[in-house]
């Protein structure tokens, strides 16, 4: 059952309810994709709209803790993803896009049962972006958040990313 104050929240902020629905829980939210049949928690934090969720021509705000990404991508039937993750640093770095530098480079991660790479950037200004980039059978799912190199935890995001959990 939906909690009326996150009815009210949908309606205000524009996100269809077609495409998802919220649980609640103390401190975190579930958030729930019907499309991709998978569920996140995260860190909730009201009026901030600091998470993002964009998929198949859809995105979702959230009110959330912490900024963060997730990007869903088909996978095309690719096995293994290092090219897409190379090709996203390679864009992440290029100077005339972003300008980002390499801080971490690309590793082997595993989350949630899920396995792929992730690799740290670092903008000139102050900030560490943290990329997650995960695959599950026919999807990619890329999570970023970016931190000010003097306040740089990323407890949550990592809490976040091994929360998901995909049904049928």
């Amino acid at each position: 059952m939906l909690i009326p104050s996150v009815i009210i929240l949908l309606a205000v902020i524009g996100l269809g309810a077609q495409h998802s629905v919220f649980a609640q829980s103390e401190e975190w939210k579930t958030y729930i994709n019907p499309e991709y049949k998978f569920t996140i928690e995260y860190p909730f934090k009201t009026d901030s709209l600091s998470g993002y969720i964009n998929y198949n021509k859809s995105s979702d705000m959230l009110d959330s803790d912490i900024t963060f990404g997730l990007y869903i991508y088909p996978s095309y039937g690719v096995k293994d993803i290092k090219h897409f993750v190379e090709s996203a640093l390679a864009n992440d770095t290029d100077s005339t896009t972003i300008n980002w530098t390499v801080f971490e480079d690309i590793k082997p991660v595993k989350y949630a049962n899920l396995t792929g790479y992730g690799f740290k950037t670092y903008d000139k200004n102050d900030s560490i972006m943290t990329d997650i980039i995960l695959l599950h059978n026919d999807i990619i799912m890329r999570f970023e958040t970016s931190n000010s190199i003097t306040d740089y935890t990323v407890d949550k995001f990592i809490k976040m990313i091994n929360s998901i959990k995909f049904f049928n």
